[in-house]
């Protein structure tokens, strides 16, 4: 029921973001296109990814225009760095699913389901996918809970993992390998708040886990650049180590400080904790990061070196 449930809450992402993605990518491309001005970009990144509810996309996007030339690496990087900030909107969304009105939400699997059979153009159909891939990811959400309430094995087996890994860095280590896996930090981040709710891990555990999910969601992108120009490659670098330094600046802020730096957090309810975390680590990492595009780059030239100056 686990695996059917983080399949149903993947492919309700999928829907979901290609819904969103079909009403507006025609727009997005021009929107992309900024001025050299970080904190235009900055926000262009938290818009775009705040509409298509998908920073891999978002970032691929950018990546294609870098490697035809209509960015260059410094309007990338604000715009990925915004992508990041924006993506964490639907870590919120996810936390309703502690409440009533998550039954709302996986009712408008029905509603889309009507939609899209009596549809008569693209515009509907369209309306239809946005409908069931909310609801699909709801019900995914609400399967989770069920598999995780319903299997003391299950809860056992996490815990028995959990209970011996409390070493920062393996922790972020756990989270960019699950991530990488299942090719989703909000997947991670759905589960995350699953085993919280059950307490198979707590806050200070999943903080960690939910840092290196940052780093994990690099992989998809880096895999996108593959076949494209030098330019897109170091695009891809410049995502990864805006989240890398991010997640292990950040790691080792909260593994000296954590006792007073968590004490926000828990006194949120349970079900926000981490989604509020998320939003919090994502816009102090963009603030952190935000003045030092230029070295960044730098280095990502270093990384992926051009090959015309070999």
């Amino acid at each position: 029921m686990l695996f059917v449930a983080i399949g149903l809450f993947l492919s309700g992402i999928v829907m979901f973001c290609g819904a969103l993605g079909n009403f507006s990518s025609s727009r997005l491309k021009s929107y992309l296109k900024v001025s050299n001005n970080r904190f235009a970009g900055l926000g262009v990144g938290m818009g775009a990814t705040a509409v298509i509810q998908s920073s891999t996309a978002t970032v691929v996007m950018v990546v294609g225009l870098v490697n035809v030339g209509v960015l260059s690496l410094f309007q990338a990087s604000s715009i990925i760095i915004g992508a990041n900030v924006g993506a964490t909107l639907t870590g919120l969304l996810i936390s309703f699913s502690g409440f009533n009105i998550k039954y709302a939400f996986m009712l408008l699997v029905f509603v889309g389901a009507l939609l899209k059979l009596f549809a008569r153009n693209n515009r509907t159909k369209m309306i239809a996918d946005f409908f069931m891939g909310l609801g699909i990811m709801f019900v995914g959400l609400e399967l989770m809970n069920i598999a995780f309430d319903s299997s003391p094995w299950l809860q056992n087996f996490f815990a028995n993992i959990f209970q011996n890994i409390t070493f920062p860095f393996l922790l972020l280590l756990v989270g960019i390998l699950l991530t990488c896996i299942i090719q989703s930090s909000m997947a991670t981040l759905a589960l995350l708040i699953c085993m919280m709710g059950c307490g198979i891990i707590d806050l200070n555990q999943a903080i960690y886990i939910i840092m290196g999910a940052n780093i994990g969601m690099c992989l998809a992108v880096y895999l996108a650049s593959l076949k494209l120009n030098t330019k897109a490659k170091q695009a891809a670098v410049i995502h990864f180590l805006f989240n890398a330094i991010g997640a292990l600046f950040f790691t080792v802020i909260f593994s000296l400080f954590s006792n007073v730096l968590l004490l926000p957090f828990e006194r949120l309810d349970p079900m926000w904790q981490l989604s509020i975390f998320n939003i919090v680590f994502n816009v102090a990492t963009a603030v952190l990061l935000i003045g030092f595009i230029r070295p960044i780059i730098h280095l990502s030239t270093a990384i992926i070196k051009d090959k015309k100056t070999l």
